[in-house]
Formats: structure tokens, C-alpha cells, sequence
């Protein structure tokens, strides 16, 4: 009889976590005392099925009314997180409904149309069809892809409104498209709320979040103790097992870091993961390749950003020592440390290799090249950068304001006006290093003329002229009177 009831107790959990309507009586009954209870009145010789009678043993032996919650009842908790007394149990039409909808959403999702899978979505707002938690979780993903922060947040409290408990997928979704609308204080303030809701339990997945949002914000000594937390076995799920870093939660510690200028710091970290290299590559859940590439990334990007270009090297012949192949963000952050100081051959040299490997540079690799190269008087190297970017299919004016500026001058040092004026007129925002470059550009070429128009329009525009353009103006206005004095001469 106790292990029938034993069993019949271990029945209960599994169909409670089903959020099945049926079960709203035990709400307030501790299952275990309940099992015990009818233990007791099945040995005297009589069965008490009704729940009236299942309230007033556990009344007994708790010394809690009917109406009021058993402390510690696993069965109490379980049906307050689902909400089961808020909720109706769909019919069969229903959850057909929802589960059309929901693989129509999902299929447009993968096929990369945004629009009618939310299309769809509000259509079953429409004609009355509640989703369910795999629906939300679908749209939620949509939502993080296309950086939507405020109708993300919308869609979460619609589900705890509607007594849908979200699952840990659901968190990972809003965090993640808060970090990237850069809204990182709701991100912290979710997960702090999940942390201490306590269920669901937190995973790796939304601590490698939380830690990103730690990055975005500057708070990297919050980041470090998120990730010391894991990584001493800290953190644990409901069965007590350790939730431990892998590769993406190195790469985010590393990221944040280095976005707080910590760079010592994320180079500490990738030593780390060198250290232990085959067997953090080996646990991690994704590609092996592509976490590689990111965990380098993420070091090449920290010498990067201080110009520890030796380092950046040798982590990338590191690298491919481990048969690791770089992408365009590998290359990118390898070249920008070069070019941080002033390395423009050691720059050149990953751009030819780049090519050889048939990866194409990014529009930002193009356009550090060009101002490198226009830094170290290599005038027509930039030329080339700028017609090799063109084959590439970039647009010639897509390059950055900065190396606009490299090209004005490189193009008069060739003596193309024509490409220089160009590079000159698509610049928005002009100051005084632009009317600079391209003064300097029609000095070069003796258009005295250009350099008193330019002069006038500086002046209109309120922006003020260096020495070198001051010089150049006073050689426009001297040449300008010799020029016409020579005409008198010649006139008369």
C-alpha cells in the first residue's frame, strides 16, 4: 500500500507541471501529506476520495486551513508559477489553430520574412486565437533579429498577463534584443527579476546575456563576478548540477572587458580558454569552428583597440596553427591594430593575404586601409584600396568620412580634381579637417580660384582656417594678383 501511494504521489508532479485545470482542489494541499493521509485512512479500512476530506487530514497535520497555502508544498508551487487557476485548458479546435499559426510563423521566420510572420502573428489577435508559449517564443526571435526592444517587452507582459509563465528561451530573447538596442539597464533589471523569481532556473545562455549587457552598460566588475559566479560552480540548476562557462560566456567576459577598457583583463581570460582549449571547445553546444572564430575575434578585437599589434599577430598565426580559419572580422581587427600604429606594410601584408583566401574586407577595412596608406604618403596605394573596394561591389562614396578625407587628398595628389571635388561634395557634416584637404588638394594643383571660393564658403559657414590653410589662402591671393597684373600687361 505505501509504495502504490508512493507511486500515485510521483504521478501528480508530472501532470501538475502540465498545467492541467482539473488539478485547481489541490491547490492548497501538500501532495506528500496528502498521499500520507490517505495511507492513514485506507489502514482503518476506509477510503476518503473527496477533497473535503484530503483538506481536513492535511488540516490535521499541518495545522493550515483548507483555504490557506501549505508552506513547503511542492504542489502549491508549482501550480502559482504556471497560474492553472487562471488559466482554461483549450479545446482540440484551438490547439489546432495555434499550432497552423505557429508553423506558419515559424516557416516564414526561417525563410527570413519578418513582416508576415508578424503579419500572422497579429492576425491571431485578430480572429481571437490566444498563442502559446512556442508561438511567443518564435516572435520573440523575430523581434531580437530586428532590434525591436519595446514591442518585445509588449509581447512579454501580454504572456504573464494571459498566465503564461515564459521559459528561460523567453528571457534569453529579451535580454538579448535589449543588449542590442543597447538598453542594457532593463536587461539587468530582467534578469535580475528572473534571479530572483528563481524559476525558471537560469541557464548558461541567459548568463552569457547578462554579462553582454554588463559589457554594453561599462559595468565590468558586475560582468566578472556574473562570470566568476559559473565559473565556481555557483550557479546550479533545480537538480543541482553546475551551470558552467562555455566558449560564448569567455567570448562575452572578454567583449565586456575590453569594451570597458579593461584590455589586460580580456587577454587574461583568452589565456584561460588557452589553457583549457580542447576541453572548452569540446563542451560547447555550437559549431566548433564558428566558436573558435568568435573567442579569437573577441582577443584580436582587445589588442585592437590599444594597438597591441604584435600580440594581435601572433594570436593570428595562433590561430591558424590551430586550423582555425579567420573571416573578414578576424582580418578587420587584425589590421585595425596595424594601422593604430601607423603599421601600414604590416597592414598591407593581411590585406593581400585576405585576398588570397578569397574573403572580401568589410567596408571598414576598406576605408582604415585608405587612411593608413594616405598617413604614410602612399598616395597611390590608396587609389588602388579605393578601385580594389570598387570591384569588391562597394560604392565608391560608401567609405567613412575619415578616409573621404584620405582620398581628397590622395586624388590631388594625383592630380584627379575631378574624384577629389566628389569625395568632397558627399560629405555631410564639413569642418575645418575637410576645407583643409581639399584647400590643400587645389593648392597642389594652382586652383587659386577654388581656394577663395572655399575661403568664402568657410567663412559663410563660421568654420576657421588652419595655419595650412591660412598659407594657402595668402599663395591664392598672391598668385591671383600676379595673375592679374600679367593680364593688364598683357592688355595694354
Amino acid at each position: 500500500r505505501v509504495r502504490m501511494h508512493m507511486h500515485v504521489c510521483q504521478m501528480f508532479i508530472p501532470v501538475i507541471r502540465q498545467r492541467l485545470s482539473p488539478l485547481k482542489i489541490y491547490a492548497n494541499v501538500n501532495v506528500s501529506n496528502l498521499c500520507t493521509a490517505n495511507f492513514h485512512s485506507s489502514e482503518n479500512g476506509k477510503t476518503n476520495n473527496s477533497s473535503e476530506s484530503r483538506c481536513n487530514i492535511t488540516q490535521k497535520q499541518t495545522g493550515a486551513s483548507c483555504m490557506e497555502p501549505v508552506q513547503n508544498s511542492r504542489a502549491r508551487q508549482y501550480l502559482k508559477y504556471n497560474k492553472i487557476y487562471q488559466r482554461r485548458r483549450p479545446t482540440m479546435k484551438e490547439r489546432r489553430l495555434v499550432g497552423e499559426y505557429r508553423e506558419r510563423i515559424v516557416e516564414y521566420r526561417n525563410k527570413e520574412k519578418y513582416g508576415k510572420a508578424l503579419r500572422k502573428f497579429n492576425e491571431m489577435e485578430e480572429v481571437g486565437v490566444t498563442p502559446d508559449i512556442q508561438t511567443y517564443t518564435a516572435v520573440l526571435s523575430i523581434l531580437n533579429r530586428l532590434k525591436q526592444p519595446s514591442y518585445a517587452l509588449r509581447l512579454f507582459h501580454d504572456m504573464i498577463k494571459q498566465g503564461i509563465q515564459p521559459d528561460i528561451r523567453v528571457y534569453c530573447s529579451i535580454i538579448g534584443t535589449l543588449v542590442k538596442s543597447h538598453q542594457w539597464e532593463k536587461a539587468l533589471e530582467v534578469f535580475d527579476n528572473l534571479i530572483a523569481a528563481g524559476m525558471p532556473a537560469p541557464n548558461v545562455f541567459v548568463y552569457n546575456a547578462a554579462i553582454r549587457a554588463c559589457g554594453v552598460g561599462k559595468q565590468w566588475e558586475r560582468a566578472v563576478q556574473l562570470f566568476e559566479d559559473m565559473n565556481a560552480g555557483r550557479v546550479k540548476t533545480p537538480c543541482e548540477i553546475q551551470v558552467k562557462p562555455d566558449i560564448d560566456s569567455y567570448s562575452a567576459i572578454i567583449n565586456a572587458c575590453r569594451q570597458c577598457g579593461k584590455w589586460e583583463k580580456a587577454l587574461e581570460y583568452f589565456e584561460m580558454v588557452d589553457k583549457n582549449w580542447k576541453e572548452i571547445i569540446n563542451s560547447t553546444q555550437s559549431p566548433k569552428q564558428a566558436a573558435s572564430v568568435r573567442i579569437y575575434n573577441s582577443a584580436l578585437l582587445a589588442c585592437s583597440d590599444v594597438g597591441k599589434w604584435e600580440r594581435a599577430l601572433e594570436l593570428f598565426d595562433e590561430m591558424k596553427k590551430k586550423g582555425t580559419e579567420p573571416n573578414s572580422y578576424t582580418y578587420s581587427s587584425a589590421i585595425s591594430a596595424c594601422i593604430l600604429e601607423g603599421k601600414w606594410e604590416q597592414a598591407l601584408s593581411l590585406s593581400e593575404d585576405q585576398y588570397k583566401q578569397r574573403i572580401n574586407p568589410t567596408i571598414y577595412t576598406f576605408s582604415a586601409l585608405i587612411s593608413t596608406c594616405e598617413k604614410g604618403k602612399q598616395w597611390d596605394k590608396c587609389i588602388e584600396i579605393h578601385e580594389d573596394m570598387v570591384a569588391a561591389g562597394f560604392s565608391p562614396i560608401s567609405v567613412t568620412d575619415g578616409a573621404k578625407v584620405s582620398l581628397i587628398i590622395a586624388y590631388g595628389k594625383a592630380g584627379d580634381m575631378k574624384n577629389a571635388f566628389r569625395m568632397f561634395d558627399i560629405i555631410s557634416a564639413k569642418n575645418e579637417v575637410t576645407y583643409s584637404a581639399i584647400i590643400s588638394a587645389c593648392e597642389t594643383n594652382a586652383l587659386w580660384e577654388k581656394v577663395l571660393q572655399l575661403h568664402e564658403s568657410m567663412n559663410r559657414s563660421g568654420i576657421e582656417l588652419d595655419d595650412a590653410s591660412k598659407k594657402a589662402v595668402a599663395s591664392a591671393h598672391k598668385n591671383m594678383s600676379i595673375n592679374t597684373l600679367n593680364l593688364e600687361k598683357a592688355g595694354t
